[in-house]
């Protein structure tokens, strides 16, 4: 879903909710939940979850299924992830990529290794 619109009434300061709505004009649902728990200081949800929604964010402006690990840590990074790197790097490069070695007990096969250091998400 994409959001055309966005208004937050909760917010004290007319000037922080009109950035905010400039902001999230043509961003997906995915990308506002995640800034939204972060600016509340809930959890985002997994590191899986996170990246799903960084990978799908990515794709989506890039305008092809392909991304590399810089741009999953910048844009995570963007959005006040609180995993580390490490974690990250290995979510895609190992834990959640198809076509890498299984080292953990609980794998997802969420994206497919195309390149060095390049990725594609499997079911957009």
């Amino acid at each position: 879903m994409v959001i055309n619109l966005f208004h937050v009434s909760t917010l004290t300061h007319t000037n922080e909710s009109q950035r905010l709505a400039y902001y999230f004009i043509g961003r997906d649902y995915d990308t506002l939940k995640i800034y939204l728990k972060g600016m509340i200081g809930l959890s985002n949800g997994t590191c899986r979850d996170e990246l799903l929604s960084a990978a799908r964010s990515i794709v989506k402006s890039k305008g092809r299924n392909e991304l590399t690990l810089k741009e999953v840590f910048e844009y995570m990074q963007s959005n006040n992830t609180t995993y580390k790197k490490s974690t990250i790097r290995t979510h895609l490069c190992s834990r959640c990529c198809i076509n890498s070695n299984r080292h953990h007990a609980i794998v997802y096969n969420d994206y497919e290794r195309i390149g060095v250091g390049c990725y594609k998400v499997i079911n957009l």
